[in-house]
């Protein structure tokens, strides 16, 4: 009899302690009601959902802890974050032009389009499919389609090659077209394409001077902007020297656009003015 109540006494503690680590527990107690046949049933040993408390996660961003629905998984290394926290980082990385990883230090595990359908819009979404494509082409091979409800980015020795099946004498002339859309244009100074006239020509006409990247240029210069001679992008200096470094690596100075070398100046401009 004692090792029976042993065993009993054994069997109850377990099934206590298993109720308080997992929340529920059913348990038929058929062995326990061999040592007490005279009660004749079955006990049932529960804790309401209601009452269980939902896990939580730590956000290693804001250290704010929240229920698992709320928290962001990347796929690849499982780091988790707080939507409110991604989404942020997200938009801040798209913005300056980089690919979406994992933001935990040393990691760089891709963001997939299709895990952040709850957290971007359509446009971020967008985003991510792009930054991805440039990562692919190193930035002074890069070519974006001009029209404007295009902008497809292409590599320089690609589209050349898809320019040259339908138009004798791409490399001589500048002309290409666009892989996506079919826009022609020119590679020299990215605008539509300009039959029979020089770039400078082109500039002079009528159809130029009214058109939206005349003005978006005329506002920049306006402004200060300057233009990189590598890659065409406009850039905006906040605030230093006037030693700049475009996203194309190209060095120039912001004042008058001379090139640098391996951070060498080569115009007599005023470092700091």
């Amino acid at each position: 009899m004692w090792v029976l109540e042993k065993e009993k006494n054994h069997i109850s503690k377990f099934r206590a302690e298993f109720i308080e680590n997992f929340g529920l527990i059913i348990v038929h107690q058929s062995r326990i009601d061999d040592f007490n046949c005279c009660e004749g049933h079955t006990e049932r040993a529960a804790i309401s959902n209601s009452q269980i408390k939902p896990r939580e996660e730590t956000c290693p961003i804001c250290y704010g802890d929240f229920e698992s629905d709320m928290m962001f998984q990347v796929s690849g290394c499982f780091h988790l974050f707080c939507n409110v926290c991604m989404k942020e980082v997200l938009r801040n990385t798209l913005v300056r032009g980089k690919t979406a990883v994992c933001p935990m230090e040393d990691c760089n595990s891709e963001i997939k389009r299709e895990a952040c359908g709850g957290i971007l819009d359509p446009e971020q979404l967008r985003l991510i499919d792009q930054r991805k494509i440039e990562s692919e082409i190193d930035i002074a091979d890069r070519v974006y389609c001009p029209n404007p409800t295009c902008s497809a980015l292409m590599a320089k020795q690609k589209l050349l090659k898809h320019t040259e099946e339908s138009f004798l004498g791409a490399v001589q002339l500048g002309a290409r077209k666009c892989m996506v859309c079919g826009t022609l244009f020119c590679i020299n100074c990215n605008f539509d394409w300009h039959d029979n006239m020089t770039c400078d020509e082109f500039r002079k006409t009528q159809a130029y001077l009214t058109s939206d990247h005349a003005k978006f240029e005329s506002v920049a210069e306006s402004e200060g902007l300057k233009k990189c001679r590598v890659c065409s992008t406009i850039i905006e200096r906040a605030y230093g020297c006037n030693y700049m470094i475009c996203r194309c690596k190209h060095e120039f100075c912001y004042a008058c656009g001379a090139e640098w070398t391996k951070k060498i100046q080569t115009c007599k401009c005023l470092r700091m003015n």
